[in-house]
């Protein structure tokens, strides 16, 4: 639709202009006087498209946005550098996979602490009707990133058994992710039911089934950091 949109605006345009030269040109005057005319009804045409452009595609941005209300996790396949914009930070073209698309992300930054690298997971925020309309919410990518390399820094310092009571396989939020229900049983304190999303490989999966205690790290809150120490 936003295509559509902006190709009808072209061509209005290029219609106008058109009718618009045919208009100002004098039979009767010399040739290089209506060249003049045209030069200068084209000089200002292009000026009107340029701002009409940059106002509509503006707005179509920020309605698309506006309809980017549903959260995924995707994971970045490639980057690749895409220079600095208003000194605000490097910018990057990102290639990532989420929910069985894979697609490029332009001009993506302009947040110092964002570091991305192939392999991460990044938030994704889509069109629940059209999932391809997406943006990489870079905040709350850097919090994931954050939160993800605390608990695989911790992970190792395993305080805790998790008894897994069911695995879902949720490859629609990112490859080899999974969600682990069961309950957590801290070395220190009461135990306590829960839910985490985690990556893991398939081959560790195969071995997992309900009521086998896995390894696990714990801040010790029901709603804090649990992650399954591989």
């Amino acid at each position: 639709m936003n295509k559509f949109i902006r190709k009808a605006i072209v061509f209005l345009i290029m219609v106008s202009c058109g009718y618009g030269l045919y208009a100002l040109w004098d039979p009767n005057a010399p040739l290089q006087d209506n060249m003049n005319t045209y030069g200068a009804v084209l000089g200002i045409g292009t000026a009107l498209l340029v701002v009409i452009w940059g106002v509509v595609g503006s707005k179509l941005r920020s309605s698309r946005k506006r309809k980017q209300t549903k959260e995924v996790i995707g994971s970045i396949v490639s980057i690749k550098y895409a220079g600095m914009k208003d000194h605000d930070g490097v910018r990057y073209n990102i290639t990532a996979d989420y929910l069985d698309i894979q697609r490029t992300f332009y001009s993506v930054g302009n947040e110092v602490s964002f570091k991305p690298e192939a392999g991460d997971q990044i938030v994704i925020l889509t069109d629940p009707s059209d999932p391809r309309s997406a943006s990489i919410d870079v905040q709350a990518s850097i919090a994931l990133k954050s939160k993800t390399s605390t608990a695989s820094s911790d992970s190792s310092k395993s305080n805790a058994m998790f008894k897994v009571t069911e695995i879902t396989p949720k490859f629609e939020h990112a490859p080899n992710t999974y969600l682990v229900i069961g309950e957590v049983f801290p070395d220190q304190g009461a135990s306590f039911q829960t839910e985490i999303e985690q990556v893991l490989d398939k081959s560790f999966v195969s071995t997992i089934v309900p009521g086998k205690l896995l390894a696990a790290y714990t801040d010790g809150e029901a709603f804090g950091t649990v992650s399954i120490v591989l």
